[in-house]
């Protein structure tokens, strides 16, 4: 698509601040936390590095934490953002991005779309980590992943992040992965 000056459009992802209720954002949170730095009931870890390489680049690890089922918030955070995005929620994820760690430019063109939702405390302007997406051919924005921001793209939006600072707090997010539902055509 273009605009009226004949400048490429893209599709753009959808942005909402204090996205998911108080309580259940804090207990993602503080899972989040004691999964990474205590030892989880099952190691259920993996890296990012078994993903296409494109998708990889040339980042430092990203830590991969499928959230179990029996997890006491899987079910209302998956019909909360089912609710929202009118998606299945499929997969559901912690994504610890650690020192260096980045997402090239991609996008997720083989699922209807993902939610991102960061769940650092706070995030310093200078650790990086940004999400970034292009508004048309020639402007990209960057967004800061600030506490309980929600990022639902569909699976055309170009993005990426810039790497995590050297001085940088590992970068917590709740990463969700989108289908349609199985009684869609």
């Amino acid at each position: 698509d273009r605009d009226e000056t004949g400048v490429q459009t893209c599709a753009l992802p959808i942005f909402r601040e204090n996205f998911l209720p108080l309580d259940l954002y804090q207990e993602i949170t503080q899972y989040s936390k004691n999964t990474l730095y205590h030892t989880p009931k099952t190691n259920n870890f993996s890296t990012h590095h078994w993903w296409q390489p494109e998708i990889v680049g040339d980042s430092f690890p990203v830590i991969i934490h499928r959230l179990p089922e029996e997890t006491s918030f899987y079910s209302p955070v998956k019909k909360f953002i089912e609710d929202f995005s009118g998606l299945n929620a499929d997969q559901i994820f912690l994504y610890y991005c650690t020192t260096f760690a980045y997402f090239p430019w991609h996008n997720d063109g083989k699922r209807d779309g993902a939610i991102t939702i960061y769940l650092n405390d706070s995030w310093n302007d200078n650790w990086g980590g940004y999400y970034m997406f292009k508004e048309t051919e020639y402007d990209i924005r960057a967004i800061i992943p600030k506490p309980n921001l929600a990022v639902l793209s569909t699976g055309s939006v170009w993005h990426s992040t810039t790497a995590v600072n050297k001085n940088a707090e590992i970068r917590r997010s709740l990463q969700v992965y989108l289908g349609r539902p199985k009684n869609a055509q």
